[in-house]
């Protein structure tokens, strides 16, 4: 060997040594940056942690490598944040396949009952972590002589990072993260984070470890200014519902508890009926469940075909008289639609939407409203609908429960059923003039049991009457036939409700 090839194999050397000393001090300072946010982290509750997701990083530059770069980016992005324990990081919506798929088999009824995951409790993000590629740069820098090549390869990459509020697509917070990097030789194969880079620049080492630095200075940057981040507020994830009862729950606590019934009809895509109406039962359940008084819909379920019913959905006085008929205070009433959200992995998704109100069946006044809507995902678009009701009747139930607990128009109010009013009787009355009418409301008014008659409406020859009174409706049917049995035929006598025509 020459003395300038021994010349130039120390220059080599010296080159080789000073890279080394540059690269681990780097590798080094990496961990130690890793370590500092982790600790200013460690004593967040994990409940606390705002709940985010990285997604695809959008690639601006054509420099930099192809195919899946910016996909790349935000698998190690969401790698260095979860390693710092500051968030509660989210698999990305483009991740979701293998997961939808394992719900998918359960509802397809593969698996054993109870074994499988349910759809609607994945969590939702509260913010997205996203990014922009925006500059991204590499170089030879090698030189050689006799043979012998020395020096290194450079890179450099920049980025937009931000943090989004999926709900309102507000930009809660953004940097520029900047990061370059010289490293000696070269090798087959960029791994980043355990990631393979796709594309170009596989043979530059000064790439992979540019990224590196860039993904943790990202990591660092956020999870140092995470305290000045708006970030909407941490929760569990979990819906915080309020159970209601007899302990805290004034209006069960007082006589003015009222009686309450439901009317509400369910269309389906399919035009498929259903005599039990799904958000109906889960509404009843749960009003039972907290305590208040609820009418059996086993008692009326005979009449949701007729067209009585279907008036009432649409008709408050109709409304007012079927409640009344059977000893309700208020009836709630309303129509459920399904509209199909399209086809998911995992089945097809089906939104239901309930628009609901409760009425007083004495006065006619609204004490209760409710409009919502909730999803679900099933392979079956029936089982879909169904479960989106029950999902909405759940959500319809909560908020009605919180307006009987709270709202003064039924805490402050008194109903038909308690002491100072008695009790309330609908009397029907066919092929009746005006002028007997008058006759018949001042004969009822004249009973010692009688403090109050109603007059609901009166057309066509059909009126309606509501008769507040001591005692049973019983004592109103005696008094009938005691005192108008010359002029009214009872045709009907059931629960609360007496139908009558005038006898020719």
């Amino acid at each position: 060997m020459t003395s300038i090839q021994r010349t130039s194999l120390r220059l080599f050397s010296l080159v080789f040594i000073l890279s080394i000393l540059f690269v681990f001090p780097a590798i080094g300072q990496q961990k130690v940056e890793i370590e500092k946010v982790r600790e200013k982290c460690k004593n967040t509750p994990f409940e606390e942690r705002v709940r985010i997701s990285v997604t695809k990083f959008d690639v601006e530059t054509p420099k930099a490598p192809r195919g899946e770069f910016g996909k790349e980016l935000a698998t190690m992005l969401t790698n260095a944040l979860h390693q710092i324990n500051c968030f509660r990081i989210l698999e990305s919506v483009i991740n979701m396949d293998d997961m939808t798929k394992e719900i998918e088999i359960g509802q397809g009824g593969y698996t054993a009952d109870g074994s499988s995951p349910t759809s609607g409790k994945m969590l939702g993000a509260q913010a997205i972590v996203t990014g922009s590629v925006t500059e991204f740069s590499e170089s030879n820098g090698e030189a050689g002589a006799f043979g012998i090549k020395f020096g290194s390869k450079k890179a450099r990459i920049g980025f937009i990072l931000k943090v989004i509020n999926p709900e309102t697509r507000e930009v809660l917070w953004s940097r520029s993260i900047e990061a370059e990097s010289r490293k000696p030789g070269s090798f087959k194969g960029l791994k980043v984070f355990g990631i393979e880079l796709a594309g170009g620049s596989k043979y530059n080492k000064a790439v992979a470890d540019a990224v590196e630095r860039g993904i943790i200075k990202a990591m660092y940057t956020l999870g140092e200014e995470k305290d000045d981040i708006p970030f909407p507020a941490p929760n569990s994830g979990v819906a915080e519902v309020k159970e209601w009862n007899y302990q805290n729950c004034p209006t069960l606590q007082s006589d003015a508890s009222p009686s309450i019934m439901l009317a509400i009809s369910e269309t389906y895509i399919s035009n498929r009926y259903y005599p039990e109406t799904v958000s109906e039962t889960e509404i009843v359940n749960r009003l039972i469940r907290a305590g208040f008084k609820v009418i059996d819909p086993a008692l009326y379920a005979a009449i949701k075909k007729d067209a009585s019913f279907k008036q009432a959905l649409k008709d408050p006085t109709a409304a007012m008289s079927l409640g009344s008929k059977f000893g309700a205070d208020i009836i709630i009433i309303g129509n459920g639609t399904t509209q199909n959200a399209g086809k998911v992995s995992g089945g097809t998704s089906v939104r239901a939407t309930l628009d609901l109100r409760g009425i007083r069946t004495d006065n006619g006044q609204i004490v209760l409203s409710n409009s919502t809507s909730a999803a679900a995902i099933d392979v079956a678009i029936n089982a879909a609908s169904q479960n989106a009701y029950k999902r909405a009747g759940t959500k319809a139930a909560n908020d009605f429960l919180e307006q009987l607990c709270t709202s003064p128009l039924i805490t402050q109010g008194s109903f038909g059923n308690t002491a100072s009013q008695g009790n309330r009787t609908t009397l029907k009355i066919s092929g009746v003039d005006f002028a007997t009418l008058r006759k018949i409301t001042k004969l009822l008014e004249s009973s010692s049991k009688v403090t109050k008659v109603q007059r609901d409406g009166f057309a066509n020859n059909e009126a309606t009457l509501q008769v507040s009174h001591e005692g049973s409706t019983d004592d109103i049917a005696d008094i009938i036939f005691d005192k108008a049995s010359n002029m009214l035929e009872v045709t009907s006598f059931e629960g609360n409700s007496i139908e009558t025509k005038m006898k020719r």
